[in-house]
Parts: C-alpha cells; structure tokens; sequence
C-alpha cells in the first residue's frame, strides 16, 4: 500500500507527458527535469540508463532547456506503448528501492544499477505487454 502511494507522488512529482510520438521515436516532458547541481550527483544518467539497456532503444537524450526526453528506438522490436510500459516498471522499481537509492553513495552508483536492472527484468518477466 505504501508503495503504491509512493509510486503515485512520484508520477505527480515527475509529471511526464508524451509530447510527440512517432514510428521510432517518443518525446517525453518532464517538468521536474534538471541538471544536478554542482555538488549533487546526477542519477539521471543512471536511471535514464535502465532505459537504454532495453533491446530496440537506439538513442536517449535529455534536453534539459526543454524539459524533455528524447527517446529513438527500433520500430520492429518496440512501440511507444512498450516503452511507457517499461518506464512505468522502472518507477516501480525506483519507488520500492528508494530507501537503498538516497543511501547509495555515487563511487556505488554502477553497483546499485546493477541491481536495479535486475529488479527490472524481473519486473519486464512478469510484465504481459512485453512479453507478447
């Protein structure tokens, strides 16, 4: 139940919004998008990493000007609802290790990574849209 309520403020907070989507292509807003600050580690990178490990996602790039994320993928293997679908597991899996996330100092970012994608595909294993 926390979870869920968690996961919830978190899609608030984020407030993501598909502003195009194409054929290979899905251009995401987000309003909370910004670079770290100068003493702040930018788990950005890392998150938007989880992402880019799927099969079929050719190019991500974040444009921070606009608030938005540009996502270029391979048309054969993924659709724009497939990757909503893959960034709604990844909030999940954000949300449940939270806690793990604010401790993680950043010489361990990769390790924690690691172990989120293998939260993920645990998830994606489960998940029926992308395994049809």
């Amino acid at each position: 139940m926390a979870s869920s309520i968690k996961k919830k403020f978190a899609l608030s907070y984020l407030d993501l919004k598909v502003v195009e989507s194409t054929s290979n292509m899905l251009i995401l807003s987000c309003k909370r998008l910004k670079p770290a600050g100068p003493d702040e580690f930018d788990y950005t990178d890392k998150i938007l990493a989880l992402l880019e490990n799927i099969k079929g996602i050719s190019s991500i790039n974040v444009d921070y000007t606009k608030q938005q994320i540009i996502i270029k993928y391979e048309s054969d293997k993924l659709n724009a609802q497939k990757i909503q679908t893959y960034i709604d597991l990844i909030i999940d899996v954000v949300v449940e290790n939270l806690d793990t996330i604010k401790k993680c100092v950043p010489t361990k970012a990769d390790n924690l990574l690691k172990d989120l994608n293998v939260s993920l595909e645990e998830k994606v294993a489960k998940a029926p849209l992308l395994n049809s």
